[in-house]
């Protein structure tokens, strides 16, 4: 039911009567409320999308007792239609979780050290994605428990990286392994135009002339104050919509500013623009899910994370499995690689 647009109202509690749903899609429409704590009840749930809704309020920690869980998405790209908001869950009790998105909404306070604590799946690649809210401090050491993490911090308030996270050479798709720290977060005072993090030698993080006084978060896209090339606009590290940081508002307008020339001097029909726009901003987030997906049977088969994965590839004519291959070079779509 993902892509209907016009679907209202809130996320009825009677959906936690239907204990053996295995999916839930409900992305691009208009839902507004809270997420119902009831939800947690759907313990055989594998699949979880609700992006692009109106949703407000927490996290529910409920979520939590969904131990059959393996995806979760709750991005916002809407700006503030609606955002979620208060601390970032552990999602230790979430032991099958592989993939977490949840860009673009409201959501403070720091990383938590017992983040996937007592996840079973640690040794696979998981994606987490937390770009343009409004987390703040360090990442903690503690997070070296991911063996292959690839995770979204850009546009948030991060100010440091335990220095031990920054040699887990298969994090990032084993650009850390190549950057440091930079492939997770450009450092203070420089920006990384493509995601707010270096990644390929040709994009490296680049100081700003403000140094870190202008730019005192890290993972940011333009430098503080500067005036961007192709428009003039000056930036902010401060973003009225979504987190703080580099801000969810100027990662849009990097694109679209680029494309906004061309397109005048082309003399492209102001519609194109707008719908080229639309596209690009769903398909660059980089652990964004992508066109969403419906009548996928989730129904386990008997196999490991290796059978599901493989599931997941047939039944939803490959989409998932090309969004696990993708790489975070440059120019690649920003969603979750392989």
């Amino acid at each position: 039911m993902s892509y209907n647009h016009g679907l209202g109202g809130t996320l009825p509690t009677g959906l936690g009567d239907l204990t053996k749903l295995r999916e839930l899609e409900l992305s691009y429409n208009a839902l507004t409320g809270t997420i119902p704590t009831e939800l947690g009840l759907l313990e055989l749930a594998e699949f979880v999308g609700l992006d692009d809704n109106k949703f407000e309020g927490p996290v529910p920690d409920e979520l939590q007792n969904m131990k059959n869980l393996r995806y979760l998405s709750l991005n916002n790209e809407q700006g503030d239609a609606g955002l979620l908001t208060g601390k970032l869950p552990s999602f230790a009790d979430m032991p099958r979780l592989k993939e977490l998105y949840l860009n673009g909404n409201a959501i403070s306070g720091t990383v938590p050290a017992d983040l996937f604590a007592n996840s079973e799946v640690l040794e696979l690649e998981i994606a987490i994605g937390l770009a343009d809210n409004r987390l703040k401090g360090k990442l903690p050491k503690e997070l070296a428990r991911f063996k292959k993490l690839k995770i979204d911090l850009a546009g948030n308030e991060i100010v440091n990286i335990h220095n031990s996270l920054c040699h887990e050479k298969k994090w990032m798709g084993g650009l850390v392994g190549e950057f440091g720290c930079d492939a997770i977060l450009c450092p203070l005072g420089t920006m990384g135009a493509t995601d707010g993090r270096r990644e390929s030698e040709e994009e490296p993080c680049v100081p700003c002339a403000g140094g870190e006084k202008m730019n005192p978060f890290l993972g940011q896209q333009y430098c503080d104050g500067e005036t961007g090339p192709e428009t003039g606009t000056k930036y902010s590290s401060t973003s009225e919509s979504g987190g703080g940081g580099s801000g969810k508002a100027k990662r849009t307008m990097s694109g679209g500013a680029k494309f906004l020339i061309v397109a005048v001097c082309l003399g492209v029909p102001l519609t194109l623009l707008v719908a080229y726009r639309r596209f690009r901003n769903q398909r660059e987030r980089i652990f964004k899910p992508g066109d969403k997906l419906s009548n996928v049977n989730m129904a386990p088969k008997g196999g490991g994370d290796e059978t599901f994965d493989s599931e997941m590839s047939s039944q939803w004519g490959g989409r998932y499995s090309a969004d696990k291959q993708r790489s975070f070079n440059g120019g690649s779509p920003r969603r979750m690689g392989g």
